[in-house]
């Protein structure tokens, strides 16, 4: 498809209602219903929630179940709140998986990291050992003290963390 027809597409099914969900359904809360747009914005008017923590990669959930289990409260109308939504991205993220039949860390990985030559960059959980010298340090606070995070410590949504950066070290193709 020429990219320009090809982003008329996108932008025309960003609109759309959110009628890819085979195995659940997001509660009608609202006369209007949630879009593409709205999970991508950040828009769709979910209760925030600390994500799930798990400590070993035996307890990673499938995303399906994770969102089944752990569905938010729908707490503004959708596209009047902008508000982080860790549950609006794992849905985004699940979307992708019933659209391409395949799993998010595997399309992602094809469609945006390798093409954009982004090698040191992953969605997968736990981080492959080829990816681990490259991992950051993570920090907690406790009592106004910031104490270092263990390496291989899986925090974060099982499977879709929050929107993937690269890390410095990664540029990509903008060297």
């Amino acid at each position: 498809m020429e990219p320009r027809a090809h982003a008329r597409w996108t932008a025309s099914r960003l609109g759309a209602w959110v009628t890819y969900l085979r195995d659940f359904q997001i509660p009608a809360t609202w006369r209007q219903p949630i879009t593409l747009r709205h999970l991508l914005c950040h828009t769709a008017g979910f209760e925030e929630r600390l994500p799930a923590t798990v400590s070993s990669a035996d307890e990673l959930s499938p995303l399906e179940k994770l969102l089944t289990r752990s569905m938010p409260a729908r707490v503004h109308p959708p596209g009047e709140v902008g508000a982080y939504s860790n549950y609006g991205a794992m849905l985004a993220g699940y979307i992708i998986e019933q659209v391409s039949g395949r799993p998010f860390e595997q399309y992602i990985e094809e469609n945006i990291l390798k093409p954009l030559d982004m090698r040191h960059s992953t969605f997968r959980q736990p981080l492959p050992p080829g990816l681990a010298p490259d991992m950051s340090t993570g920090y907690l606070v406790n009592g106004g003290v910031p104490l270092a995070v263990p390496p291989g410590t899986l925090r974060g949504t099982p499977r879709l963390p929050p929107p993937a950066a690269p890390p410095i070290s990664d540029p990509g193709p903008w060297r």
